[in-house]
């Protein structure tokens, strides 16, 4: 509960963020190289094979799914967030019981002049 335990669950949290940056920029990247090879097929007479966007969306997604370093991609940021949700939640926790010290410590310390 003191500042330097929160600054230093502060710095780990951002460290969290950022490596659930990463994560996401690598997936971002699979998805992109998905895309480029959807939007690259084409059939025997030269016309795109999903010329229809819904379609299209639907043949990366399903592109996307069937590649293990994108279903790895999405599990680990998955799993980022999910540790970064409760990391906050405990930096909360110690800013909160931080606070409620402080307050403590103020109205203990104004009693002790008061009886000064």
């Amino acid at each position: 509960m003191t500042p330097e335990a929160i600054e230093q669950k502060a710095v780990y949290c951002a460290e969290l963020a950022q490596e659930r940056d990463r994560e996401q920029a690598k997936l971002q990247e699979i998805e992109d190289m998905a895309t480029t090879e959807i939007l690259g097929q084409r059939d025997s007479g030269g016309k795109p094979v999903y010329s229809n966007e819904t379609s299209r969306a639907i043949a990366i997604r399903q592109m996307c799914r069937d590649l293990a370093r994108w279903r790895q991609c999405k599990d680990k940021i998955e799993a980022l967030e999910l540790d970064l949700a409760m990391q906050r939640a405990e930096l909360e926790r110690l800013r909160g019981q931080f606070s409620a010290w402080k307050l403590e410590f103020r109205r203990t310390t104004a009693e002790m002049e008061a009886v000064a």
